[in-house]
């Protein structure tokens, strides 16, 4: 089955509420004030919905699964900060090199069926002394 429509079949929210302050914990304890950020398999976006928050020069954040990001839409529009959402699964995201200053990833490599490929997709997003941040 494809990873799209496996995670549009459940309640996302079961699990993505565990893993909300988790998040926002990870966003607390980096310095992404002024930076590009993409965030991979943001879910409904709370990771990069508190990272908007915080005054970053832009964030997109991406993900396999349509649904999530129009609840992530919805959720940005809700707390008044400007995302962008992209439809994209991680080892295959369609934005150029070297495009974030940060690329992170909350509870999101754990479900890639290619981990190390989305470990170099994330490589290749990051900007040279750029940071990649993944929590499990």
């Amino acid at each position: 089955m494809d990873p799209a429509e496996l995670w549009s079949l459940g309640d996302y929210s079961v699990i993505g509420d565990l893993w909300a302050q988790a998040g926002r914990d990870i966003v607390e304890s980096l310095s992404v004030e002024n930076k590009d950020i993409v965030d991979l398999a943001t879910g409904t976006g709370v990771s990069a919905i508190a990272a908007a928050k915080r005054g970053v020069r832009s964030v997109i954040g991406v993900d396999v699964t349509q649904s999530l990001l129009d609840e992530a839409a919805q959720r940005a529009e809700a707390a008044g900060v400007v995302a962008q959402w992209l439809n994209a699964d991680m080892p295959q995201v369609p934005l150029s090199e070297n495009c974030a200053d940060l690329v992170m990833s909350t509870f999101g490599l754990i479900f890639s069926p290619e981990p190390h490929e989305a470990l170099s997709e994330a490589k290749r997003l990051a900007r040279p002394g750029g940071e990649v941040v993944f929590s499990s």
